[in-house]
């Protein structure tokens, strides 16, 4: 028989190669769904201050009842609704992760 003490056979490197192939092959999904996940909240985030900032400057009087808003990340589309004393203002729109999203706040008209 003879003894190669040299280093690693050409089977074990293929071996090596095939399991490292085989995990980078399972994570890659995962870690693309991350991706998305991240950038979903972000898209949240832009909206949260967006409605804030609408909230903010509405005026009670005004009857815009719907309108498409462009944010940086998205556009959201922009609904009003008055109810008694109070307005409730939401945020809608399709996350770059595929499920549809909204935001709402609620503000009292004096």
């Amino acid at each position: 028989m003879l003894s190669c003490n040299r280093g690693f056979l050409f089977y074990e490197g293929m071996l090596a190669l095939l399991l490292l192939t085989i995990i980078l092959i399972t994570l890659f999904p995962i870690l693309v769904q991350i991706q998305y996940e991240r950038v979903s909240i972000r898209e949240e985030r832009e909206a949260m201050s967006m409605i804030q900032t609408k909230v903010l400057t509405h005026d009670p009087k005004m009857t815009v009842e719907e309108e498409i808003v462009n944010g940086r990340m998205n556009s959201y589309r922009y609904i009003t609704k008055n109810q008694d004393d109070q307005t409730r203002h939401c945020l809608l729109w399709e996350g770059r992760n595929g499920r549809d999203q909204s935001w709402c706040l609620s503000s009292y008209n004096p």
